[in-house]
């Protein structure tokens, strides 16, 4: 919904125009999330973020919050995305990963791209470079990622460590080829 290009920070406009709709789904989510045990609000700008990982019991933290938080979307036009012990509120409209990714490709005039994700949100920005000559796509796993990242990944690291590690080898590969 927001690329950094030249320096400054450019929106796209269905996105910009729920902005309102963003503000109001977490001025009437707040009060309700205070009385659920380690769920936290972070606001996002163009978007509202329900953790619950932090939570004593995040499974129990989600399913009381989960449904609140759906009726404070639907009653502002959003999409709620679920992630790893997260809920996003986002607008329905206005792009994700993907699409993101598909903007650089054609700005960039790309043949080649790699893609890492931990999330389902990810997923989009995968399936973006499907069509490039060279497509990687790597999964960073833990215990929370959906099964379905690792599946559709080229290559899977066990960590952010593991995938720095790739990264350098990568860049030490290039450097000597």
């Amino acid at each position: 919904m927001e690329q950094l290009r030249d320096g400054e920070v450019h929106v796209h406009a269905k996105a910009e125009a729920a902005r309102a709709a963003i503000e109001r789904a977490g001025a009437s989510m707040e009060p309700i999330l205070r009385d659920v045990p380690g769920a936290q609000l972070e606001r996002k700008g163009l978007a509202l973020a329900v953790h619950f990982r932090r939570a004593a019991d995040p499974d129990a933290a989600e399913a009381i919050a989960g449904p609140l938080v759906r009726v404070a979307a639907a009653a502002e036009g959003l999409d709620v995305v679920p992630g790893r012990r997260i809920l996003e509120v986002r607008p329905k409209a206005g792009g994700d990963k993907g699409d993101a990714v598909l903007r650089m490709i054609e700005e960039e005039s790309l043949r080649g791209a790699l893609v890492a994700g931990d999330d389902v949100g990810d997923l989009p920005a995968f399936d973006a470079i499907a069509g490039l000559e060279i497509a990687v796509r790597v999964a960073v796993s833990s215990p929370e990622s959906p099964e379905e990242l690792s599946t559709r990944a080229d290559v899977v690291v066990g960590s952010p460590e593991a995938f720095l590690a790739l990264l350098e080898r990568l860049a030490r590969d290039a450097a000597t080829a």
